[in-house]
């Protein structure tokens, strides 16, 4: 999308709509004139002209004004991209009324910089998750969203291919797993440098003992937990008090919300994989229809 686009907010549904007057009025008029021009350009011109009025501007502030111009209204742009894109990853039931505006700003104020097209969607589906639930999204979520880089986005997205997600059967108890005990994971997956990055900007937790020979342990006396892998639903038959593997990396609360926003890359020989794994270590595995 061009800096300079209008981008016309004017066939939304009520609740996009709704949200999008909640982010201007946190922001400061984000899309106030998105139908006429760029806030960010309008007002940069509009000081150009009161002070061509007052004094006369020599080259040096003439150029400093058109180049606070240029750059606000690129950052104009990537905030109207990113609201734009959230509406359409927006539930059938979104709470936009009840998004705080501190919370919007701070997020505003992280990714107005943000151009990739992949990154700021990123971005749009962080604040759709925001609104179809206030309060889920933190603020130290926000924090590592602002360190993700093109690249990093594709490590995480590439990790999220052995994730898996131990639950009760019923909601998820926040055991998300990373299987770096499995060979492959250490051969053909993330290298050390992508995983402490990750680590680094507070996605993951990585095993503090041994890397690879000391994964997380989970302690639980449900004896047929449920695995979530994608659309897989996996069923355990352990033993009682048994002591689950769940690998060598978790997921934080930032990961977690990460994960949650995005859409999992789903892996069949990894699948394979962890379910051979599994087996060695009897948990019996089943696949549920």
């Amino acid at each position: 999308m061009a800096n300079n686009a209008v981008i016309d907010f004017g066939d939304l549904s009520q609740p996009a709509t709704v949200l999008i007057e909640k982010i201007s009025d946190a922001v400061g008029g984000l899309v106030r004139t998105w139908q006429i021009k760029r806030i960010a350009e309008a007002e940069a011109k509009a000081e150009i002209i009161k002070a061509v009025t007052r004094i006369e501007i020599d080259d040096l502030n003439r150029r400093a004004l058109h180049r606070l111009a240029a750059e606000e209204g690129r950052k104009q742009a990537n905030m109207e991209a990113i609201a734009y894109g959230s509406t359409k990853y927006l539930s059938e039931n979104p709470n936009p009324a009840n998004l705080e505006n501190d919370w919007i700003a701070y997020m505003f104020e992280r990714c107005r910089n943000v151009s990739d097209p992949d990154i700021q969607d990123i971005w749009s589906r962080i604040l759709a998750q925001e609104t179809n639930d206030p309060g889920t999204v933190s603020r130290t979520t926000l924090d590592s969203l602002s360190k993700i880089d093109r690249s990093t986005a594709l490590n995480f997205v590439k990790l999220t291919s052995s994730v898996f997600i131990f639950t009760d059967g019923e909601s998820p108890n926040n055991s998300m797993v990373y299987y770096l005990s499995i060979p492959y994971f250490r051969d053909e997956f993330l290298n050390f440098t992508d995983l402490h990055y990750l680590s680094e900007i507070g996605l993951i937790t990585i095993s503090t003992t041994t890397f690879f020979n000391s994964p997380y342990c989970v302690k639980t006396d449900i004896i047929n937990p449920i695995v979530l892998y994608g659309p897989n639903k996996i069923k355990l038959s352990l033993q009682e008090d048994c002591t689950v593997n769940v690998g060598n990396i978790i997921l934080t609360k930032a990961g977690n919300d990460l994960f949650t926003a995005i859409d999992q890359l789903i892996d069949p020989f990894i699948l394979s994989k962890v379910l051979e794994y599994w087996t060695m270590l009897n948990y019996q595995p089943e696949i549920l229809e």
